[in-house]
């Protein structure tokens, strides 16, 4: 998402502070969610196979992090797991956690967070 999807920062024809990464290529970004998203979630719901959780715990540094990614995701598409719905299933569940609520309400130590990706004006 970092090179397709413009963030709060750096709008959409702008450069990013590198001076390299230009969030301006609307048929880049277009491809990225139309072919590069839906291909990979695709790959993700495989591995899940009628479970909603990739390991036994279900709760590792990994699948956090992998719900942290897809949360960003989805705040600039919510629709984003109707063809993937053990991903789907995933993504509620680590939602549904108490930690995940309290650092997601802004009732952390973290404070209240912003969001980071936009969709292009």
């Amino acid at each position: 998402m970092q090179k397709f999807q413009p963030t709060r920062s750096v709008k959409f024809g702008e450069y990013g502070r590198d001076g390299i990464t230009l969030k301006g290529n609307a048929a880049a970004h277009a491809k990225f969610w139309e072919e590069w998203v839906p291909d990979q979630f695709q790959k993700l719901n495989v591995l899940l196979k009628g479970k909603d959780r990739f390991t036994a715990s279900g709760e590792t540094v990994g699948e956090l992090y992998l719900w942290a990614m897809l949360h960003q995701m989805k705040l600039c598409k919510p629709q984003l797991f109707s063809a993937t719905p053990q991903l789907g299933e995933f993504y509620e569940r680590i939602e549904k956690l108490a930690g995940v609520k309290k650092v997601v309400s802004g009732a952390s130590t973290y404070g209240a967070w912003e969001q980071y990706f936009v969709n292009p004006e």
